[in-house]
């Protein structure tokens, strides 16, 4: 799922539609672990990272919450 460059485009509509773009914008490591940066609309910031398990097939969400770096998990296939 998290190849050299994901892109995801969301979509949603009230009044009128709206599409936002996210992707993945480089590599970086944290306690051994690979995360691969997401870059888009919401998350410019770089601090927002995805961790991916091919094996369990599972995705993790990696964030800073206050001042601690924490782990979510986002899909377990």
């Amino acid at each position: 799922m998290l190849d050299e460059r994901a892109e995801w485009h969301l979509t949603w509509c009230d009044q009128s539609c709206k599409t936002e773009v996210y992707y993945t914008d480089g590599d970086t490591i944290d306690n051994g672990q690979l995360y691969k940066v997401l870059n888009g609309f919401h998350y410019i910031s770089r601090a927002f990272w995805l961790r991916e398990d091919i094996a369990s097939q599972r995705v993790w969400l990696s964030l800073i919450i206050d001042t601690k770096r924490q782990e979510f998990l986002l899909y377990d296939f």
